[in-house]
């Protein structure tokens, strides 16, 4: 069921699975999406990510498309963002577009992709 829904997110083909048991230390690539269930070290790279409920993650991400249902520690880059309920992210979230699940904790901070930043815009009134 979970993985459906996960489904539904990701327009990007799975090319791989990292189960729970499996620890990586360095950088992790692919093109396609990547079902991560394990613990890393370093860097995620990918078409799409979905960081299961077991997953724990030390390091940055960038994706196309991410899912995040486990623990992220690092920040994360993403078009299209999904932060489920069981998910725990402490870091800088990058995104287009964001959703997240009531229940997801998440500390750190929120830039729109694109978005202005107020500082940067000027005030009109002080023109005229």
């Amino acid at each position: 069921m979970f993985k459906n829904k996960q489904s539904d997110h990701s327009s990007h083909a799975i090319t791989g699975q990292i189960g729970a048991n499996i620890r990586i230390t360095g950088k992790v690539e692919a093109d396609d999406t990547l079902d991560f269930g394990g613990e890393i070290e370093g860097d995620i790279s990918a078409g799409g990510v979905n960081i299961l409920h077991t997953a724990k993650i030390n390091g940055q991400i960038t994706a196309q498309s991410a899912i995040i249902a486990g623990t992220v520690m690092g920040d994360v880059s993403a078009d299209k963002l999904v932060i489920m309920s069981s998910a725990t992210v402490k870091g800088s979230l990058n995104y287009t577009t964001i959703q997240i699940e009531t229940g997801a904790q998440v500390e750190g901070q929120f830039n729109q992709k694109g978005s202005v930043n107020p500082a940067d815009t000027m005030d009109l009134a002080e023109d005229e």
